[in-house]
């Protein structure tokens, strides 16, 4: 899939009467969530400290939104289709952010959107709602949303997933709406969803981080958004499109995978070039040792080895490399033994001078 390239422009927005008071909701509920969230954050960095391969979310592209304030987002094999707030229109377009088409939400406050396959699905806080639209904005059919404020929606190919803002609740719903389960979820202020094809993601916008939920309904990593307030989620492929409801932007993003590596040297001293925090996969790493006086280079331990001083890494791992030193034995012996013979050559050049006397 190509992701297209675009251009951002910041554009000065009036908020409507609804959009303040959504707003000021927002950081209400921020401020109740707020130490929840660092307790979180506290709780699931510490435990993340044992592995040292990283996953980062890597903006392979963004563009800017068709109108302002994107919220939910849908993917249907080709194009993105995503929920506009001001003006309440869905669009679609395509993978660099052309427009190709547009109609009117059904509900005057869209927010979670999904493929179900052959349709479009919609959230709708306004009216309590989940719509089945074709691809021209008619309504198929609706039921009941399970609470009352719909927000995230996602189709994991056989039921939905729809996350309650209000009660924090995340509910597991059949196609008419029958709720098969639900549970607490377990970040603050949860927004959309999105079903990668094993696993739930969601998005946190007061705590800007998207979460990957393990099949327990766990957290099993986090990620940094690469804007201020994601709103909208969606994987397509290999890509999963976040929409940012502050920057009115579409990102394109992928996850990449980093590698740490860590080099530790007694009695001497290693350069690493180039010296990085983290390295992608393949990338080549130069390590010279350079003992300190007194001691030699032994050679390389850990998940390298050689003697040379200077080697080079491949990093398709995380690695550990140790550089060993050794003392320098038998120099001071040498240097006695060199005194001891000049010495003695003085002793018999004398001797041989007073004989010739």
């Amino acid at each position: 899939m190509y992701c297209g390239r675009g251009k951002f422009e910041r554009r000065a927005t009036v908020l409507s009467t609804g959009e303040k008071n959504r707003k000021g909701e927002s950081l209400r509920r921020l401020a109740v969530v707020f130490g929840v969230g660092l307790a979180f954050l506290f709780l699931f960095g510490t435990c993340q400290l044992a592995s040292a391969e990283v996953q980062r979310l890597e903006v392979v592209n963004h563009f800017d939104s068709p109108d302002f304030r994107p919220r939910g987002l849908a993917w249907d094999g080709e194009n993105l289709w995503v929920v506009e707030s001001i003006n309440h229109k869905i669009y679609k377009i395509n993978t660099s952010g052309n427009v190709i088409s547009l109609f009117d939400s059904p509900d005057s406050q869209p927010e979670g959107l999904t493929w179900g396959g052959e349709h479009l699905w919609l959230s709708g806080s306004k009216n309590y709602k989940i719509y089945e639209l074709d691809t021209s904005g008619n309504v198929i059919s609706l039921f009941d949303s399970p609470g009352a404020a719909p927000i995230g929606l996602a189709w994991d190919g056989e039921h939905f997933w729809n996350v309650d803002w209000d009660a924090n609740n995340i509910y597991k719903l059949d196609t008419n709406g029958n709720v098969i389960s639900l549970f607490d979820s377990p970040i603050a202020d949860p927004q959309d969803m999105a079903w990668d094809g094993v696993h739930l993601w969601i998005c946190s916008a007061a705590l800007n981080k998207i979460y990957e939920l393990d099949n327990s309904e766990n957290v099993s990593s986090s990620f940094d958004s690469p804007g201020s307030y994601p709103y909208g989620l969606e994987w397509g492929g290999e890509y999963l499109w976040i929409s940012d409801w502050e920057e009115n932007r579409i990102y394109c993003t992928r996850l990449a995978t980093y590698y740490e590596l860590s080099v530790t040297a007694d009695n001497g001293s290693v350069t690493v070039t180039p010296e990085n925090e983290l390295y992608i996969p393949g990338s080549q790493v130069a390590l010279t040792a350079t003992p300190a006086e007194g001691y030699e280079f032994a050679g390389w331990g850990g998940d390298v080895s050689g003697s040379a001083s200077s080697i080079q890494v491949t990093m398709d791992s995380d690695k550990t490399v140790t550089a060993n030193f050794r003392k320098i034995e038998g120099l001071p012996l040498l240097w006695i033994g060199v005194g001891a013979a000049v010495i003695i050559a003085l002793l018999a050049a004398l001797y041989l001078k007073r004989v010739r006397k």
